[in-house]
């Protein structure tokens, strides 16, 4: 790796992060490389670029803030390779000679800031620069096809009517598919029912040319009667099974939020009511006081 300049320091400095990241990389000689996928290499640059930037906000001489970045670079291959132990050991030992070169103020503002800073995440930085990380990116082809002939936007639908159209839609194939599976049922059911009364019939057919007594008589009818019963009973409760399936259907569509837009539901027939007439007084009723007048005619008459 290159070492930085000063110039190089100055130039990085004045540079927006992502841009100073950027030249910082150039200067030191890195090839260029992915953000997202070269995931150590960036954490690196950041750590470096981070440096450099707080010397210089701290009034470093840029020749310093060169010096500690390329200190910064020895630093971070001590934590990757050894122990934390090893890492204060190894700036122990740099400590005279960064102390002649930085003076006793910067010495003691950049020695805070590496064990203050760095040193206590030094258990991340050594996890996450010597541990690959495995990259997972799903690279999938897909083929979007768009609308040959898309509506016109006039014959568009509010969301409202759509969802409850698509509701209903759905109620309605609910009832197709009970519809199918009643048939099903019913034709069994008749199945069913035609074959007991035909083995009942057989049964009657077999005694034919025996002598009858009434008992036995009396046997044949029930069971023929019964088995007729039975197949009107099956099929009568089939038939109340339906119509409350359908009243349910019916019921959940009436529940269903119509927008107002469709207005009323076409189940519904909204006839307006015709005002109320005022009768109009029969021509031939008489008044009461007419009729008064004249039943006191007749009394006098009569008199």
């Amino acid at each position: 790796m290159a070492a930085l300049t000063t110039s190089g320091a100055m130039t990085v400095a004045s540079l927006p992060k992502n841009e100073g990241k950027q030249k910082l990389a150039l200067l030191l000689g890195w090839k260029p490389f992915d953000e997202e996928k070269d995931l150590q290499q960036d954490i690196h640059l950041d750590y470096l670029y981070e440096i450099l930037t707080f010397a210089s906000e701290k009034g470093f001489p840029w020749g310093q803030v060169a010096h500690v970045v390329r200190l910064a670079e020895s630093l971070l291959q001590n934590i990757k390779a050894g122990t934390l132990t090893e890492t204060i050991e190894f700036y122990k030992d740099k400590s005279p000679e960064l102390a002649d070169i930085l003076g006793e103020r910067n010495y003691k503002i950049f020695t805070d800031f590496v064990f203050n800073i760095i040193l206590p995440h030094f258990k991340l930085y050594k996890y996450v620069l010597t541990k690959d990380r495995t990259f997972n990116c799903p690279n999938i082809i897909m083929e979007v096809r768009p609308l040959d002939h898309p509506a016109p936007l006039k014959e568009a639908k509010a969301l409202k009517v759509w969802e409850y159209e698509q509701q209903m839609r759905q109620i309605e194939k609910k009832v197709a598919e009970r519809t199918d599976e009643r048939l099903k049922e019913k034709s069994e059911i008749v199945e069913q029912s035609d074959k007991k009364i035909n083995q009942t019939l057989k049964k009657v057919d077999s005694r034919a040319g025996k002598p009858v007594t009434k008992e036995v008589l009396q046997e044949i009818m029930n069971e023929v009667i019964g088995s007729y019963s039975e197949a009107f009973r099956e099929r009568t409760q089939a038939d109340i099974a339906e119509v409350q399936e359908d009243l349910e259907f019916k019921l959940e569509m009436t529940s269903l939020p119509r927008p107002q837009v469709l207005g009323p539901p076409p189940r519904y027939s909204l006839k307006q009511k015709s005002p109320v007439t005022q009768q109009k007084p029969d021509k031939e009723q008489k008044s009461p006081k007419e009729s008064q007048s004249r039943g006191s005619s007749r009394s006098s008459k009569k008199k």
